[in-house]
């Protein structure tokens, strides 16, 4: 005898759709955030940016653009950001969104970013300013040290603290030899940076920035002042 079994109704209902999940936030907070970085950045560093080649290539070809550059990278992430927010939380997220970067650019652009790096610098490398003075008042080492253009080479693990990679002498303060780390160095003259100045300063001696008259504006420590 044949048995068919019969199915029961309640098993063949067609299942639920699930609901579409909405796109995480954290990508948007992640493009925000490297997009504020990279423009403080920018900022911080400015100085040493200005003397890399190609910069003076960029400088040449695009000229005063080249000061929009960090804006674009804000503007480009907020757009970014602001479309990956927008599929997450609408007009109400893209608002709180855009507060912080308002604020954060206003800040970016009132900020005194040379005063910053010039004393921040310093503070976070300062053993080893304090190894370069040690060197310059070595006359063997200055002697002796591989010459370049701009004076005697430093060893490799202080080559960051200066642009040309050397410690430039340039100029005498009361009989003592002025040394220099230069941050940020001109095409075809010019120089900003640190300088180690033994004693007190002589306001009638003549520092020579790379072919530009230079003088101390800023005392950090240790003998060591910022010219410009």
């Amino acid at each position: 005898m044949d048995v068919t079994l019969e199915q029961n109704p309640a098993d063949s209902s067609v299942p639920e759709s699930t609901p579409r999940q909405r796109p995480r936030m954290w990508p948007a907070v992640v493009v925000l955030v490297t997009g504020w970085l990279v423009l403080a950045g920018l900022h911080y560093f400015q100085l040493r940016i200005a003397t890399t080649t190609l910069f003076w290539i960029a400088a040449v070809y695009f000229g005063p653009l080249l000061s929009a550059v960090p804006w674009v990278v804000l503007v480009g992430a907020t757009a970014i950001a602001g479309r990956l927010i927008w599929r997450r939380a609408r007009w109400r997220g893209v608002a709180a969104f855009l507060v912080p970067s308002v604020v954060v650019g206003v800040v970016v652009a009132l900020v005194n970013w040379q005063y910053v790096y010039k004393v921040s610098w310093y503070r976070l490398h300062r053993s080893d300013f304090a190894a370069v003075a040690r060197l310059a008042d070595d006359r063997t080492w200055t002697a002796t040290a591989p010459q370049g253009y701009y004076g005697p080479k430093l060893p490799a693990e202080y080559q960051y603290l200066s642009t040309v990679d050397s410690l430039s002498r340039i100029g005498v303060n009361r009989g003592t030899p002025v040394w220099f780390l230069s941050q940020w160095a001109g095409i075809p003259d010019g120089a900003i940076g640190y300088a180690h100045i033994t004693g007190d300063i002589d306001e009638t001696a003549e520092l020579d920035g790379f072919g530009d008259p230079v003088k101390p504006t800023v005392y950090l420590g240790d003998g060591w002042w910022w010219v410009e």
